[in-house]
């Protein structure tokens, strides 16, 4: 019993003094995509499939995923086009382990009227000031 409670503790602090990479992400910032990734459109309820801002989201995703009923349109994003940091996205506060999330803006829009966010994790997250080097890289423009 006591050492789970070690190990308990352990992790707490673990989690709550690990890096964030997300501290180095700024709005304004805009980055050039070198690598396709994927736009996912997602309805916010099974019950109404219309495509607008109210009643579904974008996420930028670094793989494509398998399509089903919530998935409104899939679209992969092509090298060039540039990423721009809007602001932060607000996450559940449950989820502590969950990367964190960004409203942003692609260049040209893909988004058919979506708001977009992309979270970092699961192949987006890396040492570009959050975003993985193999992806993204910072744009000129």
């Amino acid at each position: 019993m006591q050492m789970m409670k070690k190990i308990n503790l352990i992790m707490i602090v673990f989690f709550l003094f690990s890096r964030s990479y997300a501290e180095d992400l700024k709005a304004g910032q805009k980055y050039k995509i070198i690598k396709p990734v994927y736009l996912m459109g997602v309805y916010n309820s099974h019950n109404n499939k219309t495509l607008s801002k109210d009643t579904a989201k974008a996420y930028l995703h670094a793989e494509k995923y398998v399509e089903k009923s919530f998935v409104a349109f899939q679209t992969e994003v092509p090298v060039g086009t540039v990423m721009t940091i809007i602001g932060p996205a607000s996450k559940a506060w449950y989820l502590f382990f969950q990367g964190d999330k960004y409203f942003i803006k692609l260049e040209p829009d893909l988004s058919q009227g979506l708001e977009i966010e992309v979270q970092l994790d699961r192949g987006i997250e890396g040492s570009l000031d959050g975003l993985n080097p193999e992806i993204f890289s910072r744009s000129e423009e």
